[in-house]
Protein backbone atom coordinates (compact mmCIF):
# COMPACT_ATOMS: atom_id res chain seq x y z
CA UNK A 1 0.00 0.00 0.00
CA UNK A 2 1.34 3.50 -0.92
CA UNK A 3 0.86 5.88 1.71
CA UNK A 4 2.49 9.33 0.70
CA UNK A 5 5.02 7.90 -1.74
CA UNK A 6 6.14 5.34 0.60
CA UNK A 7 5.45 1.38 0.32
CA UNK A 8 3.93 0.26 3.24
CA UNK A 9 3.86 -3.77 3.87
CA UNK A 10 1.05 -5.51 5.32
CA UNK A 11 1.49 -5.01 9.15
CA UNK A 12 4.71 -2.64 8.83
CA UNK A 13 5.00 1.11 9.24
CA UNK A 14 7.82 3.50 7.74
CA UNK A 15 9.35 3.32 4.43
CA UNK A 16 9.77 0.07 2.13
CA UNK A 17 11.31 1.21 -0.62
CA UNK A 18 10.77 3.33 -3.65
CA UNK A 19 7.44 3.52 -4.82
CA UNK A 20 6.46 4.79 -8.30
CA UNK A 21 2.80 6.77 -8.93
CA UNK A 22 0.52 5.28 -10.70
CA UNK A 23 -0.70 6.42 -13.78
CA UNK A 24 -4.57 6.94 -13.40
CA UNK A 25 -6.92 7.70 -16.18
CA UNK A 26 -9.64 10.31 -15.13
CA UNK A 27 -13.17 8.56 -15.87
CA UNK A 28 -15.89 10.47 -16.90
CA UNK A 29 -18.40 11.44 -14.29
CA UNK A 30 -21.36 9.04 -14.03
CA UNK A 31 -24.07 8.28 -11.60
CA UNK A 32 -24.67 4.64 -10.51
CA UNK A 33 -27.43 2.59 -12.77
CA UNK A 34 -27.95 6.01 -14.94
CA UNK A 35 -29.48 4.72 -18.13
CA UNK A 36 -31.34 1.64 -18.76
CA UNK A 37 -31.49 -1.17 -15.74
CA UNK A 38 -32.67 -4.59 -16.93
CA UNK A 39 -33.76 -7.09 -13.97
CA UNK A 40 -34.11 -10.06 -14.66
CA UNK A 41 -35.75 -13.10 -12.79
CA UNK A 42 -35.21 -16.70 -11.93
CA UNK A 43 -36.62 -19.95 -12.38
CA UNK A 44 -40.27 -20.31 -11.30
CA UNK A 45 -40.66 -16.73 -10.38
CA UNK A 46 -41.83 -13.53 -12.10
CA UNK A 47 -41.42 -10.01 -12.14
CA UNK A 48 -42.97 -9.21 -8.67
CA UNK A 49 -41.42 -9.99 -5.16
CA UNK A 50 -38.45 -9.05 -5.39
CA UNK A 51 -37.62 -7.77 -8.66
CA UNK A 52 -40.27 -5.23 -7.97
CA UNK A 53 -38.71 -4.15 -4.94
CA UNK A 54 -35.37 -3.68 -6.68
CA UNK A 55 -36.85 -2.00 -9.22
CA UNK A 56 -38.66 0.31 -6.25
CA UNK A 57 -34.77 0.83 -4.92
CA UNK A 58 -33.37 1.76 -7.71
CA UNK A 59 -36.10 4.75 -8.57
CA UNK A 60 -36.00 5.80 -5.30
CA UNK A 61 -32.39 6.67 -5.61
CA UNK A 62 -33.49 9.12 -8.05
CA UNK A 63 -36.60 10.62 -6.17
CA UNK A 64 -38.83 8.34 -8.11
CA UNK A 65 -38.13 9.93 -11.68
CA UNK A 66 -37.81 6.88 -13.43
CA UNK A 67 -39.40 5.49 -16.18
CA UNK A 68 -40.34 1.68 -14.97
CA UNK A 69 -41.74 -1.31 -17.47
CA UNK A 70 -42.50 -4.65 -17.45
CA UNK A 71 -41.38 -6.88 -20.33
CA UNK A 72 -43.53 -9.57 -20.77
CA UNK A 73 -42.32 -12.02 -23.08
CA UNK A 74 -44.84 -15.08 -24.37
CA UNK A 75 -44.02 -18.55 -25.44
CA UNK A 76 -43.97 -19.92 -28.89
CA UNK A 77 -43.17 -23.01 -30.75
CA UNK A 78 -40.56 -24.76 -29.48
CA UNK A 79 -40.17 -23.05 -25.82
CA UNK A 80 -38.80 -20.04 -27.12
CA UNK A 81 -39.87 -16.39 -26.63
CA UNK A 82 -41.81 -15.18 -29.68
CA UNK A 83 -43.80 -12.29 -28.91
CA UNK A 84 -43.37 -9.70 -26.13
CA UNK A 85 -45.77 -7.05 -24.20
CA UNK A 86 -43.85 -3.86 -22.88
CA UNK A 87 -46.31 -2.28 -20.55
CA UNK A 88 -45.11 1.29 -18.85
CA UNK A 89 -45.67 1.20 -14.71
CA UNK A 90 -47.12 4.82 -15.39
CA UNK A 91 -48.81 6.36 -18.47
CA UNK A 92 -46.61 9.68 -17.91
CA UNK A 93 -44.01 8.20 -16.80
CA UNK A 94 -41.50 7.06 -19.80
CA UNK A 95 -38.28 7.19 -20.23
CA UNK A 96 -38.40 10.21 -22.75
CA UNK A 97 -40.18 12.42 -20.72
CA UNK A 98 -38.30 12.04 -17.08
CA UNK A 99 -35.61 14.49 -15.92
CA UNK A 100 -33.11 11.57 -14.95
CA UNK A 101 -33.68 10.12 -18.06
CA UNK A 102 -33.79 6.96 -16.52
CA UNK A 103 -35.61 3.36 -17.25
CA UNK A 104 -36.06 0.28 -15.70
CA UNK A 105 -37.34 -2.71 -17.19
CA UNK A 106 -38.83 -6.03 -15.25
CA UNK A 107 -37.90 -8.97 -17.35
CA UNK A 108 -40.91 -11.31 -16.84
CA UNK A 109 -40.58 -14.72 -18.86
CA UNK A 110 -42.61 -16.70 -16.43
CA UNK A 111 -44.70 -17.91 -18.78
CA UNK A 112 -41.62 -20.52 -19.75
CA UNK A 113 -40.40 -21.16 -16.41
CA UNK A 114 -43.46 -22.74 -14.60
CA UNK A 115 -42.92 -26.07 -12.85
CA UNK A 116 -39.84 -27.22 -11.26
CA UNK A 117 -39.25 -30.73 -12.94
CA UNK A 118 -40.09 -29.58 -16.75
CA UNK A 119 -37.59 -26.94 -17.90
CA UNK A 120 -37.54 -26.74 -21.86
CA UNK A 121 -36.36 -23.01 -22.60
CA UNK A 122 -33.14 -22.14 -23.26
CA UNK A 123 -31.83 -18.86 -21.12
CA UNK A 124 -29.90 -18.29 -24.10
CA UNK A 125 -33.27 -18.24 -26.24
CA UNK A 126 -34.68 -15.67 -24.11
CA UNK A 127 -31.32 -13.59 -23.75
CA UNK A 128 -30.84 -13.20 -27.59
CA UNK A 129 -34.91 -12.48 -27.63
CA UNK A 130 -34.16 -9.37 -25.04
CA UNK A 131 -31.24 -8.14 -26.72
CA UNK A 132 -32.27 -8.47 -30.54
CA UNK A 133 -35.59 -6.04 -28.83
CA UNK A 134 -33.18 -3.87 -26.76
CA UNK A 135 -31.48 -3.59 -29.68
CA UNK A 136 -33.61 -1.94 -32.32
CA UNK A 137 -34.60 0.35 -29.48
CA UNK A 138 -33.63 3.97 -27.81
CA UNK A 139 -32.77 2.36 -25.11
CA UNK A 140 -29.97 0.46 -26.56
CA UNK A 141 -28.31 4.02 -26.43
CA UNK A 142 -28.18 4.47 -23.11
CA UNK A 143 -25.83 3.30 -20.68
CA UNK A 144 -27.27 -1.17 -20.07
CA UNK A 145 -27.20 -2.03 -16.36
CA UNK A 146 -28.00 -5.99 -15.85
CA UNK A 147 -29.60 -7.08 -12.68
CA UNK A 148 -30.33 -10.89 -12.27
CA UNK A 149 -30.62 -13.67 -9.77
CA UNK A 150 -30.15 -17.71 -10.62
CA UNK A 151 -31.50 -18.29 -14.41
CA UNK A 152 -32.14 -14.59 -14.49
CA UNK A 153 -28.35 -13.67 -13.98
CA UNK A 154 -28.40 -16.30 -17.44
CA UNK A 155 -30.24 -14.71 -19.04
CA UNK A 156 -28.18 -11.94 -18.36
CA UNK A 157 -25.68 -13.20 -19.46
CA UNK A 158 -26.77 -14.19 -23.24
CA UNK A 159 -28.05 -10.31 -23.37
CA UNK A 160 -24.46 -8.78 -22.81
CA UNK A 161 -23.55 -11.83 -25.03
CA UNK A 162 -25.65 -11.06 -28.44
CA UNK A 163 -25.61 -7.09 -27.27
CA UNK A 164 -21.61 -7.62 -27.57
CA UNK A 165 -21.76 -8.91 -31.38
CA UNK A 166 -24.46 -5.67 -32.02
CA UNK A 167 -20.99 -3.50 -30.83
CA UNK A 168 -23.64 -2.37 -27.70
CA UNK A 169 -21.67 -2.10 -24.54
CA UNK A 170 -23.26 -3.06 -21.06
CA UNK A 171 -21.62 -1.35 -18.28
Amino acid sequence: MAIDGRYVGRGESGPKGPCHPSILERLEPRVMLNGVTLITHGHNSDSEGWVSDMADAIADRVNGDVAGYTLLLHEGPGDKPNAYSLMPDGITQTYDRVDSGEAIIKIDWSSMTDGLAEFDTSTLDVGYYVADWLADRDFAEMPIHLIGHSRGASVNSAIAERLAEYGIWVD
